[in-house]
């Protein structure tokens, strides 16, 4: 064996060793996300907040933000990080709220914004990375004479097609929702905008259900997941994660409760599903292994819809309150999960058993008094981006490399050994 056929067959050893996660030499770093460049500012302006990220199939990113007294505004960014200019989405005006907007992307460059108007209801409009409209505005759900009936939008692309599919919460009965204070509601749109009428997607109805979060896979199943008052399940305390799969060909599953941990609340789920349809659901809430009121915690979903095991803690700092979560698959394969607390904004990487695959990490290098939640998109060529505020200062971002090796052996877009084989 030559020096070259060695030195391949020692890096494709040494690779597989790494991969095992669990096992091998490098498995005690192995998956822990390496920085891709610096931190960077998306949104200049003071007041700006974070409000959502998508990722196309190439690695192209569409961030978006909401600016005090400026409206919704979109940035899109290539795989190697060159930004384009802004757009505007919607202007400031009477109507605008500060509820949440979100993004997907539906195939190619082509990625679908919805956001709530106080007075036009849910609304939404394709776009191009760069700002480019590609359709009208079109309606989601109408207003209710500026009650804010329908809230909280979220999105994701109705596979296999171009389409996409919307859930929120509602406070109206006859447009599909329960009546017993907010339910979930789920519209199927074509390209266009056009679709049938909502359905409702809690069956427990006691109580408020808010907090919506959609994703799809590859073959068109979906999974919802939302907060809710209370449970069909065993959690009587507080407030519970409750999740609905619906296959692509068949009726939906009956709902069930993601969360095994029940005392206190458990809030703010989030959801990302891999090709296979797995997936993984993180929140916020207590749990036995962090003796604050507030840490992450997941639990995964199989593609068949049905929860696996028992919840698992996400963060190893427990210091003070861990917040808000974001979830993304890994295109090798598991899950990154970033979230924030009253010292910044973290990122931990999951493997598709749920074992934690190296360190977490702090994604912010500036320093500031409090953090907003993160945004995150990613699992296109291995890298991600995580987006978040601070203080009342500028939208920023950061973004990584899926982590392989043991950790300080890999930087950027280098490694601990040479390139050239003698």
């Amino acid at each position: 064996m030559g020096r070259r056929a060695r030195a391949l067959a020692l890096c494709a050893a040494i690779c597989g060793a790494a991969l095992l996660g669990q096992e091998g030499v490098a498995a005690a770093g192995a998956g822990t996300p390496v920085p891709d460049g610096g931190e960077f500012v998306i949104a200049s302006l003071d007041y700006s907040t974070g409000r959502g990220a998508a990722v196309d199939e190439d690695g192209n990113y569409l961030v978006l933000w909401y600016q005090f007294f400026g409206g919704y505004s979109g940035r899109g960014y290539s795989a190697a990080g060159t930004p384009d200019s802004g757009f505007n989405v919607e202007p400031y005006g009477p109507n605008a709220t500060f509820d949440p907007m979100d993004v997907a992307n539906l195939g190619g460059d082509d990625f679908a914004i919805v956001w709530e108007d106080a007075f036009e209801g849910l609304r939404g409009r394709r776009y191009r990375r760069d700002g480019t409209p590609l359709a009208p505005f079109f309606e989601i759900a109408g207003s209710q004479g500026g009650t804010l009936a329908h809230v909280e939008p979220a999105v994701a692309r109705w596979r296999p097609s171009s389409g996409l599919l919307a859930v929120w919460a509602s406070t109206d009965p006859a447009g599909g929702g329960d009546d017993d204070g907010f339910g979930i509601l789920l519209r199927a749109l074509d390209p266009g905008g056009s679709g049938g009428p909502p359905f409702a997607v809690n069956t427990y109805t006691t109580g408020n259900q808010g907090a919506p979060e959609i994703e799809s896979a590859p073959d068109g199943s979906v999974l919802v997941v939302w907060e809710s008052a209370g449970s069909p399940g065993d959690d009587g305390s507080g407030r519970s994660v409750q999740g609905r799969w619906f296959p692509a060909v068949g009726p939906p599953g009956p709902q069930f409760q993601v969360n095994t941990h029940t005392p206190a609340d458990q809030r703010r789920p989030a959801v990302a599903m891999a090709p296979d349809g797995s997936a993984l659901v993180a929140w916020d809430g207590p749990s036995a292994g962090d003796d604050t009121d507030k840490s992450i915690q997941g639990r995964l979903v199989d593609a068949q819809g049905s929860p696996v095991g028992s919840d698992f803690q996400i963060n190893t700092t427990i210091l003070g309150l861990q917040f808000e979560p974001a979830v993304a698959p890994r295109r090798g394969g598991g899950f990154h999960v970033a979230w924030r607390d009253s010292t910044g904004v973290f990122v931990q990487a999951v493997a598709a058993d749920g074992s934690l695959l190296g360190s977490e990490v702090m994604v912010n290098t500036s320093e500031n008094e409090s953090y907003g939640p993160p945004a995150l998109a990613g699992g296109a060529l291995g890298r991600f981006l995580v987006a978040w505020t601070d203080d009342i200062g500028p939208f920023r971002g950061q973004r990584f490399r899926e982590g392989v090796f043991a950790d300080g052996f890999e930087s950027g877009d280098t490694a601990a050994w040479s390139t050239t084989v003698p």
